[in-house]
C-alpha cells in the first residue's frame, strides 16, 4: 500500500501497527480496525482504498525474511503450534503431505532443495494465485533446515 493509501486509511480511524518489507510478500502492513468496526467491514474498506491490497485477519501463519522487529517467541513456527522437533520421530515415518493454497514460491530459501511437487489445477482459471500465502504454509511445513524459516517437518514431501 502507498503511504497515501496508509493516510486514507488512518484517516478513517485504522492505525499502523508494523510495516515491514519482505521476500515472502512485499510488504505486510498489520493495522488495527477501529472500534466498533467489525472485521468484515474492515477488509471492504482496505479493498477499497487499495484493490490489489491482499487482506486477512492475522493468523500468524506468514514467516518472513525480515522479522527483524519481532524476536519473541511468537515470532516462531514452533512457539505458534506447540512443536518439539525432538518428538517428531515418536509420530512414525516422515509423511507425504497435500496442501491445497495459493501458488507457491519455490525459489524462496527457504524451500530450495526441499522434495515439493506442483500439480497444477485441472483446468484454468481467471487468474493465477499470488503465492504468499501458499509459500508461507509450505515453509512452516517442509521449510529447509538452517533457513530463516525453517518448518515442522523438513523432510516431508509436499
Amino acid at each position: 500500500m502507498s503511504r497515501d493509501d496508509l493516510a486514507r486509511l488512518t484517516a478513517q480511524g485504522f492505525q499502523v501497527e508494523t510495516q515491514t518489507r519482505g521476500s515472502i510478500a512485499s510488504q505486510i502492513v498489520r493495522l488495527r480496525v477501529p472500534q466498533g468496526t467489525s472485521l468484515t467491514q474492515a477488509r471492504q474498506t482496505v479493498q477499497l482504498v487499495d484493490a490489489r491490497a491482499s487482506t486477512d485477519f492475522d493468523h500468524f501463519y506468514y514467516l518472513d525474511e525480515h522479522l527483524d522487529t519481532c524476536t519473541g517467541a511468537e515470532c516462531r513456527a514452533t512457539a505458534l503450534v506447540s512443536w518439539s522437533a525432538a518428538r517428531a520421530t515418536q509420530c512414525g515415518p516422515t509423511p507425504v503431505i497435500g496442501l491445497i493454497d495459493t501458488g507457491i514460491n519455490l525459489d524462496h530459501d527457504a524451500l530450495t532443495g526441499q522434495a515439493i511437487e506442483v500439480v497444477d489445477r485441472p483446468a484454468p482459471h481467471a487468474d493465477a494465485s499470488l503465492p504468499e500465502h501458499g509459500t508461507a504454509i509450505a515453509a512452516l511445513l517442509v521449510g529447509r533446515p538452517g533457513s530463516s524459516t525453517p518448518g515442522l517437518l523438513p523432510e516431508a514431501k509436499l
